[in-house]
């Protein structure tokens, strides 16, 4: 099982490297509340921000915010 502290996207350590993109789901919790956030962890070729933003789901429609 992988550590949830570590930074390893995969469970052999090269998956990160030979993916083009990584797209991370962040569980956060809060009592008995969860909250999500999403992240971009790597784009190839791509000038992105790093940062993770909450993700909401709500109406039945998911939606990231970024302000």
């Amino acid at each position: 099982m992988l550590d949830p502290d570590k930074q390893i996207f995969g469970l052999f350590g090269v998956e990160d490297f030979l993916a083009d993109g990584i797209i991370h789901l962040e569980l956060e919790r809060d009592g008995k509340q969860v909250n999500l956030y999403l992240g971009v962890v790597k784009m190839r070729k791509t000038n992105h921000d790093r940062t993770y933003f909450p993700l909401l789901f709500d109406n039945n429609q998911f939606e990231i915010i970024t302000d």
